[in-house]
């Protein structure tokens, strides 16, 4: 992956992560399993985001 791909992505995955946070205070989590799975994924998705929105930066400043 290219440096700016790196960084699209995270910046998607992290745009991601707040539909996500949307979705589960839509359902009010209140122990469901289905709000449970989309914590889960927001968690998944920020990970995500951060690690290739960070290795994207790094990598880009090295050249």
């Amino acid at each position: 992956m290219s440096n700016n791909t790196k960084i699209l992505f995270g910046i998607f995955c992290l745009m991601l992560t707040l539909v996500f946070l949307y979705a589960l205070t839509a359902l009010d989590f209140n122990g469901n399993d289905s709000a449970f799975i989309i914590l889960v994924l927001a968690i998944i998705s920020l990970v995500t985001g951060l690690f290739f929105g960070i290795s994207g930066i790094l990598s880009s400043r090295k050249k």
